[in-house]
């Protein structure tokens, strides 16, 4: 993830964003749209690698509100609108 060499020997054209770096910004995401909310659970699936200084759009979808519980689908697209994570995540909101 920090070394441009090493990246290179692998086959990639440079470093990568670390997978842990891309979820916490699916987590900000969450921190700023619900700051109230208390989260339950939040799990995230890394389908492609992504490259330093690449777009990316972090979005949040609702899928089920309940009594003081809401889930919502995530995902993190790059530039090129391919789905980088995907994830879900519930939130107490009482």
């Amino acid at each position: 993830h920090l070394d441009s060499a090493f990246a290179r020997k692998a086959g990639f054209d440079e470093v990568l964003v670390h997978g842990m770096l891309r979820m916490a910004l699916l987590r900000r995401l969450l921190s700023e749209l619900f700051p109230h909310a208390t989260p339950r659970r939040f799990d995230t699936r890394f389908l492609a690698v992504f490259g330093v200084g690449g777009a990316l759009r972090c979005r949040a979808k609702l899928a089920a509100r309940e009594a003081g519980r809401l889930r919502l689908d995530l995902d993190a697209i790059d530039g090129s609108g391919k789905l980088i994570i995907s994830g879900t995540a519930e939130l107490a909101t009482a």
